[in-house]
């Protein structure tokens, strides 16, 4: 499976490196993804098969997203969180857009990151502050079939808090701002005072925060170190433990238009001094 938050971070890091038509082939395959969703437009999976993202016969002229043939069951198989639509997976493809749209200009590509972050606006609003998780599953096969997340993720919100701030910053639309500054209050009520490290989200009634913690104020002061300051007491305690493990490893599977798969070399050959 060739995973969008791996494939947008490979685009960040090509356009980091000077390697513009590389993070084009990626980032031309999230517009073309977005705009043949096989449900609707306007979204991007968090998973897509790998290698050309282009479609082809009997996929009904849709993005191919991932999945296996079971011989036993004589059944095609798709993974439902592979399908789904989380709000980091996202946001964080609307930021290598962005990125782009920052350093060269391209109507296109600030264009699908809008239309991506209104999805989550509209999708992933409960009525409180901060987005939920978005969701998982098959929407193209009815309700049943779609796994809606309800929980709240610190990570899933500084990312949407980055686009939203990006997006207000390029269009001047106020439901961006507004965005911005619903995912930054979820962001602050999740900072655990008594331990100094963020709570990792909340549980799935969309308020309430989890039992775990990171020490994510490094990550967080990347994007909102301007909207709240960092103590040296949360600095000092943040140095002394362990950055969280994700468990999925640094990789960046095939994904790619124009018949050029990337590998899981990718992000590393973008930092290549050949």
């Amino acid at each position: 499976a060739a995973f969008s938050y791996d494939n947008a971070l490979a685009a960040m890091a090509f356009l980091s490196a000077g390697r513009r038509e590389e993070a084009e082939a990626l980032l031309d395959a999230f517009v073309y993804a977005a705009e043949a969703d096989r449900y609707l437009p306007g979204r991007v999976r968090n998973a897509y098969a790998p290698a050309d993202i282009l479609s082809f016969p009997g996929r009904n002229s849709a993005a191919p997203l991932p999945g296996w043939y079971d011989a036993e069951k004589a059944q095609w198989l798709e993974d439902r969180y592979q399908t789904g639509s989380n709000t980091g997976n996202t946001s964080y493809v609307a930021l290598a857009l962005l990125q782009y749209d920052a350093m060269y200009g391209s109507e296109q590509y600030l264009e699908t990151a809008r239309r991506l972050m209104d999805w989550v606006i509209e999708n992933c609003r409960d009525g409180s502050s901060g987005f939920t998780a978005g969701c998982d599953g098959w929407p193209e096969a009815g309700a049943e079939n779609t796994y809606v997340l309800t929980y709240k993720s610190i990570e899933h919100n500084i990312d949407a808090f980055a686009a939203f701030r990006q997006l207000y910053a390029r269009t001047g639309e106020g439901k961006y701002a507004g965005a911005a500054e619903s995912a930054l209050e979820l962001i602050r009520s999740l900072y655990d005072t008594d331990r100094g490290l963020f709570c990792t989200g909340t549980g799935s009634d969309g308020a309430t925060p989890g039992s775990h913690a990171t020490s994510s104020s490094s990550v967080f002061s990347q994007h909102c170190a301007s909207e709240m300051p960092q103590t040296s007491e949360l600095r000092a305690r943040s140095e002394r433990r362990e950055p969280p493990q994700s468990g999925q490893g640094p990789s960046c599977r095939n994904f790619a238009t124009r018949l050029r798969p990337f590998s899981s070399f990718t992000l590393a050959s973008a930092f290549s001094t050949e």
